[in-house]
C-alpha cells in the first residue's frame, strides 16, 4: 500500500461516533489531474482529507485549527498556494530547465509519459527568460480549487481536499504522522 490511511472519529457531544477523518499522503501518482507536479521538486507535501458528517448537526472544519504532525511528533508547518505558486512559476519560463531531462542535468530518471504530458518543457529562443503575467495566477487558482477549505459540513455530506505542508518528504516518506482538526484525529 502506497500509503497508510486510519480512520478514526473522535468527536465529543451528539457527534461522538459520527464525524470521520481521513488523510493520505498524496504521491506523485495520485495527485488530481492538472495538478503541478513540480511542487513536490520545490519543498512541499500533499495530504488529502476527507470528512464524512454522518451526524444530524453540520460539522464546522476550521483550517486555523489544524494541526500536522510527523511520525516524530514534530509539528509540519501547512503552506498556502500563494506560498507555493511563485516557487512554481520559474519552472514556467521560456527555456528555463525543462522538467523533462532537457536543458536541466539535475532531473535524477527519464520522466514517465504521464509526467510529460502534465509538466511545461523548455521554450523557443524567442520565449527565453519570457513568463506570462497571467502563469502564476493560474497556478494559484489550480491549487485554491483544490485545496480544502473552511466551512461546514451539512448532515449526510462529505468534504475533501488538499492540505498543502512546507516539506521535503512526501508520498510514503511522510506516512507515519497524524492530523488533529477540531476534536478529531486522523493518521496518515
Amino acid at each position: 500500500m502506497h500509503s497508510l490511511i486510519l480512520l478514526i472519529a473522535l468527536v465529543a457531544g451528539s457527534q461522538a461516533g459520527n464525524v470521520s477523518i481521513e488523510a493520505e499522503s498524496v504521491t506523485k501518482k495520485n495527485t488530481a489531474d492538472g495538478f503541478p507536479l513540480l511542487a513536490y521538486e520545490t519543498g512541499f507535501a500533499l495530504l488529502e482529507i476527507r470528512i464524512k458528517n454522518n451526524s444530524s448537526e453540520a460539522f464546522s472544519i476550521d483550517l486555523e485549527e489544524l494541526k500536522v504532525f510527523s511520525e516524530k511528533g514534530k509539528e509540519i508547518d501547512r503552506a498556502l498556494p500563494t506560498d507555493i505558486a511563485p516557487k512554481l512559476v520559474k519552472f514556467y519560463t521560456g527555456g528555463a530547465a525543462g522538467v523533462h531531462g532537457e536543458m536541466y542535468s539535475g532531473y535524477p530518471r527519464r520522466p514517465t509519459q504521464a509526467e510529460m504530458n502534465r509538466a511545461p518543457t523548455a521554450g523557443t529562443p524567442s520565449t527565453v527568460g519570457k513568463v506570462s503575467a497571467s502563469k502564476g495566477q493560474e497556478i494559484r487558482s489550480l491549487l485554491e480549487s483544490l485545496e480544502l477549505t473552511s466551512g461546514s459540513v451539512a448532515p449526510g455530506e462529505e468534504a475533501s481536499g488538499y492540505i498543502y505542508l512546507k516539506s521535503k518528504k512526501s508520498g510514503n516518506k511522510l506516512s507515519g504522522g497524524h492530523i488533529l482538526l477540531n476534536t478529531l484525529r486522523a493518521d496518515f
